[in-house]
């Protein structure tokens, strides 16, 4: 049972999870998966820092994580370490580097419809176009295809699903030395692109490019001593594996609180769906037209119960959903869902200081693995942690983009001072009060005994 429609239609959860694309293409990489899996932990884990926040909140646990990832392998000794366990990675560093690689692979190949041959899933290429039969009780295509002459065909066809993730390393003037370790590794393994000479003007352009303009700022400033400035980003625009029809579109109410509701557009369509139901909430996957690609909907059971699956929601609880989504048989389902378009902007310090992160920021931090200064040596910090997120559902499918900025600062090393000069008062002195506005002196005396009274 679906039960009542208004519970459908109570509170659509803006927590959106993006069905892991690791988990659906990384079988036999158990690397990939411990890296993911570390990478969704943490980021459920910045979630509820947030979730006081009010309005809505998008963040990309992905571009977070990659963007520490980087920072994490010119980390060394206890600042790695106090890294790694904040942010649930039970990687070594250098298998968490070669998982990377193989994630970012795994991403890059989505968009595949700029190469001949390529063709919506359920058809094949015939030479000269995609064919495939059509679904017999009702003679319909897959996506972007059309009968024609009994068959099932399309011309070129637009991208089913783009998504782009980038990663760069830039150096503002006077950033200090990188070492040529460094250089390579954010380079090979990360894919990084690495500018010199880099300002503020340079890392925005950089983010707005590679989000399609849907995040035209990161940053505002660098902080004094800047030293690099470490990004990822992150675009996804993917068409539904079956589209809303847009005329099935209507205004329908929307509890914000038990009291207080709202009109919203809400889409509709009828379809067979993965769905479940847990303690104290109900889930539902939507496939895009690429099906590894998919966005899981979290309804509380309650009008007021977002705040308790916030709290449920942690890693186990997660994994489980995947799972269940999985294995569970679709049914039919009357789907409403508002469309919705979202953006939210947060300073993440606060919250990685709060999750056990607290050398990566201070003057202590060791990341000899940047400078290649020798083990342990001082030099860089953390000092400004940025995230923005942004994301638009509508009938025809999702368009999304997230970037995450790292600027790092040089730390406030040490100072020598000279060896104290001995002054041990251990004889009778004199004293002098002095005012100094006026020069004169208040009070002056002698103390032969420090015992006497007079």
């Amino acid at each position: 049972m679906l039960g009542p429609i208004n519970r459908r239609r109570a509170l659509w959860a803006p927590l959106l999870v993006l069905a892991s694309v690791a988990k659906a293409s990384a079988a036999g990489m158990p690397d990939v998966e411990a890296l993911t899996a570390g990478y969704n932990a943490s980021g459920l884990m910045l979630y509820r820092n947030l979730a006081g926040t009010p309005g809505n909140i998008v963040l990309s646990p992905y571009s977070i994580g990659s963007a520490l990832a980087m920072v994490r392998s010119g980390a060394g000794g206890e600042t790695e370490r106090e890294m790694a366990r904040a942010l649930k990675q039970t990687l070594p560093r250098a298998a968490a580097e070669t998982a990377s690689a193989k994630l970012l692979a795994i991403l890059d190949g989505y968009d595949r419809t700029s190469k001949p041959g390529h063709c919506p899933q359920g058809a094949h290429w015939s030479g000269k176009r995609c064919e495939a039969p059509p679904v017999m009780k009702d003679m319909r295509c897959p996506p972007f295809m059309t009968v024609n002459d009994g068959l099932c065909i399309s011309g070129p066809i637009g991208a089913s699903a783009t998504l782009v993730a980038a990663n760069a390393l830039m150096l503002p003037k006077g950033a200090g030395a990188i070492s040529d370790a460094y250089r390579a590794t954010v380079r090979d393994v990360y894919g990084a692109t690495i500018r010199e000479g880099a300002g503020v003007a340079e890392v925005n352009a950089w983010v707005k490019e590679r989000t399609a303009g849907k995040i035209d700022r990161i940053i505002d400033r660098l902080p004094n001593a800047a030293g690099p400035v470490l990004l990822n980003a992150i675009y996804l625009k993917a068409a539904w594996g079956t589209p809303f029809a847009e005329r099935a579109t209507r205004d329908e109410s929307f509890s914000l609180t038990g009291g207080q509701r709202v009109r919203v557009p809400t889409m509709h369509r009828t379809s067979e769906l993965a769905l479940v139901e847990r303690a104290g909430y109900r889930a539902v996957r939507l496939d895009y037209s690429q099906r590894s690609l998919g966005m899981i909907v979290v309804l509380p059971d309650e009008i007021a119960g977002l705040d308790a699956v916030t709290r449920r929601l942690d890693a186990g609880e997660l994994a489980a959903l995947l799972g269940s989504l999985r294995l569970t048989e679709h049914r039919p389902v009357a789907l409403a869902l508002p469309r919705f378009k979202a953006s939210f902007s947060a300073d993440l310090v606060p919250p990685l200081q709060s999750a056990g992160i607290r050398l990566a920021f201070s003057d202590h931090a060791d990341f000899s693995g940047i400078t290649g200064a020798a083990p342990g040596a001082r030099g860089l910090r953390i000092a400004a942690v940025r995230h923005r997120a942004v994301i638009e559902v509508t009938e025809a499918g999702t368009e999304a983009a997230a970037a995450t900025a790292i600027a790092m600062a040089k730390a406030s090393l040490p100072i020598r001072r000279p060896d104290p000069v001995p002054f041990v008062v251990d004889r009778p002195f004199l004293f002098l009060l002095i005012d100094d506005a006026s020069g004169a002196v208040l009070f002056q005396g002698r103390i032969a005994d420090p015992r006497s009274p007079a």
